[in-house]
């Protein structure tokens, strides 16, 4: 689906307990004529949880961008240890309720429009946590959107709990009207990237110190339609001694 685009971040290469899946993603209005014409935005929701569904066996999830949903600061993306018997039909089991209580704050007051309700709903359901306003760079929830019809907080980076004490800051970015009417917004996540290239590959070609006496050898190669002899060549020049190559 063309509005959202899923990243990998493999936990070996970069440090983490578990692997990171980010969706890059966009829903379009609710109100919009295209979203009225398709029903884009059930299909969206629909395929969203379908693939948070997948990856959550994986590692952990982060959802960023212009998701078009209002949240109320009332609203809470979390359960508290009390018994909630209207959230028994649609949460696991095995769920834990959350210890994190710590109030999200916004610049501005919004309404909750049905975006909002059903990312809230995702969020308890699958233990995931609203960055904006609750988190260094971004305490005071600013707003992400400025256009014809007002300020807004559209605009959302979204992450599982159990990644939070990976997340370094959460900012929202300078307003730029000649770029966006949104601002951009910046995670920044602690890692620790392994630069150890992986076992199973070759070692790297030395850079051959070029000689005039290969110049009839390399116009001759260039006529050629069979390079497995040429690949053989160059993989048998990384013999040559290291007095006659040139640093990299």
């Amino acid at each position: 689906m063309s509005d959202m685009m899923w990243f990998k971040l493999d936990k070996n290469y970069f440090g983490f307990e578990k692997n990171l899946f980010i969706c890059s993603m966009y829903i379009p209005p609710s109100n919009s004529s295209y979203t009225m014409r398709t029903n884009c935005d059930k299909q969206i929701f629909e395929k969203l949880e379908q693939d948070i569904t997948k990856f959550s066996l994986e590692g952990n999830i982060a959802l960023i961008g212009d998701l078009n949903a209002h949240i109320n600061v009332s609203e809470s993306d979390y359960i508290t240890n009390e018994i909630d018997d209207s959230l028994d039909d649609f949460l696991p089991i095995n769920y834990i309720a959350d210890a994190v209580l710590k109030s999200r704050s916004t610049e501005i007051s919004q309404n909750t429009n049905s975006y909002g309700k059903q990312l809230i709903e995702l969020c308890i359901s699958a233990q995931f946590r609203i960055l904006n306003g609750r988190n260094l760079g971004d305490s005071k929830g600013k707003v992400t959107c400025f256009n014809h019809n007002g300020t807004s907080i559209d605009d959302y980076c979204i992450c599982s709990s159990g990644f939070l004490p990976s997340i370094i800051n959460f900012s929202i970015n300078k307003f730029d009207l000649t770029v966006s009417d949104h601002c951009p917004i910046t995670v920044n996540i602690m890692s620790q990237i392994n630069k150890q290239p992986p076992k199973n590959l070759k070692t790297p070609l030395k850079c051959i110190k070029w000689s005039n006496e290969y110049e009839n050898t390399f116009k001759l190669n260039l006529l050629k339609t069979d390079f497995q002899p040429i690949i053989s060549e160059i993989e048998s020049l990384a013999e040559i001694p290291v007095q006659k190559t040139c640093p990299v």
